[in-house]
C-alpha cells in the first residue's frame, strides 16, 4: 500500500489568512482540551470504575458547550469580501 500526501499553497489576502489562522486555532484548541478531558478521565477514572470515555460521550458535552457558548467567528464571507 503505498501512501501519498499532497500540499497545496493557499496565497491569502490578509482577511482570509486572519479567519484560516482563527479556524486552526479553534480547532486546535478543541483536539487539546477533548485530548486532556480524555486522559485526565482515564487517570481518574479507569481503574475506579473500569469505565472509559467514548467518542459520542465527548461529542454530546461539544454540543452542550456550543449552545451555551456563543460563536465569535467571523463569518467567512464578510472576512474574504465574498458575496
Amino acid at each position: 500500500m503505498t501512501n501519498r500526501a499532497y500540499k497545496y499553497r493557499i496565497d491569502a489576502d490578509p482577511p482570509t489568512a486572519e479567519f484560516f489562522a482563527r479556524c486552526c486555532g479553534v480547532v486546535r484548541l478543541v483536539y487539546n482540551i477533548a485530548l486532556e478531558q480524555r486522559s485526565s478521565f482515564w487517570r481518574q477514572f479507569k481503574k475506579a470504575e473500569g469505565k472509559n470515555i467514548s467518542y459520542p460521550s465527548q461529542a454530546r458535552e461539544l454540543t452542550a458547550i456550543r449552545a451555551e457558548v456563543p460563536c465569535t467567528m467571523p463569518d467567512r464571507r464578510a472576512a474574504t469580501g465574498a458575496a
